[in-house]
């Protein structure tokens, strides 16, 4: 299976879910809760590793006991920490996510800007097969990129709102994917024409995916729309970043965009049908 590095921002997330109304300045019991690795690059690489893909994850975490978790945690996923940084001084990001009965989910993230905006001190990788990221790590996302186009690999952007400071980055790219929002963020509205002035600008191949509704791609001013299966839905929750990795394995092992497409499309809809955890290959084998 393809090796690839997916670079960006990781984070550790406590979830708490409530059966009943929150008011603020209450205290309430929680019906349940876990923690879990987060960010773009914690949650593509897991992904790829449930998949039986060769993972690692490149990103800054701090030196304190939510980052040594973290990095665990991973490492029991089959997920390669060694370009993990873990940089003294600074605390690893974390998010506290609130759901309740109604669906309603509210995010609280805590995350200090410094560690994300200093240069990386990794000069070589082994050998890969696809580079994915996104763009909360600038720095990170244009080394992974260049060293990805200097072995001719896909180099693949995660284009997460918000995507216009990171102007650089996107120049830099072999295949592009928009979220609605990063597109809308990035181009000022999130339609077909939208896309292809981006393409025409870029001279890549862009995409944007849309939840339930068709990705729509764009290549030489060619428009094609991938329908995903429709799966009821149980979960949402890192499906975006659960495509990409699927996405970045399939280029890694096919060089297709089109066969990467739906196969990201079956996988994050086996991934939103499922209450938690990753899809395998023996699920979508089976499904």
């Amino acid at each position: 299976m393809p090796s690839v590095l997916c670079c960006g921002l990781v984070t550790a997330d406590l979830f708490y879910h409530y059966d009943d109304p929150v008011v603020w300045g209450g205290k309430f019991k929680s019906a349940s809760s876990n923690i879990e690795p987060g960010g773009g690059a914690a949650i593509a690489a897991s992904a790829i590793a449930a998949l039986g893909g060769d993972a690692s994850v490149v990103g800054r975490i701090g030196q304190d006991i939510l980052g040594d978790w973290v990095q665990a945690d991973l490492n029991k996923r089959n997920v390669d920490t060694k370009f993990l940084q873990k940089v003294q001084g600074y605390y690893t990001p974390n998010s506290a996510i609130i759901t309740t009965f109604d669906g309603e989910r509210t995010v609280f993230n805590a995350r200090d800007s410094r560690l994300l905006s200093a240069r990386s001190d990794i000069h070589q990788f082994p050998a890969f097969d696809a580079v994915l990221t996104d763009t909360r790590w600038p720095a990170g996302a244009e080394m992974l990129l260049k060293a990805a186009q200097l072995r001719n690999k896909p180099a693949i952007l995660d284009a997460e709102a918000p995507v216009s400071f990171a102007e650089d980055v996107i120049h830099l790219a072999t295949h592009i994917i928009f979220s609605e929002q990063g597109l809308s963020d990035y181009a000022g509205k999130c339609d077909e024409n939208a896309l292809i002035k981006v393409a025409r600008e870029t001279g890549v191949w862009v995409a944007v995916t849309r939840g339930s509704k068709s990705v729509i791609c764009c290549h030489e001013n060619k428009l094609t729309y991938f329908a995903p299966p429709k799966v009821k839905t149980r979960n949402t929750l890192g499906a975006g970043d659960v495509w990409h990795g699927a996405f970045a394995l399939s280029m890694g092992q096919t060089g297709s965009e089109s066969v990467a497409v739906e196969f990201a499309n079956d996988v994050a809809a086996m991934k939103v049908s499922l209450p938690n955890g990753y899809p395998t290959l023996a699920m979508l084998q089976g499904k």
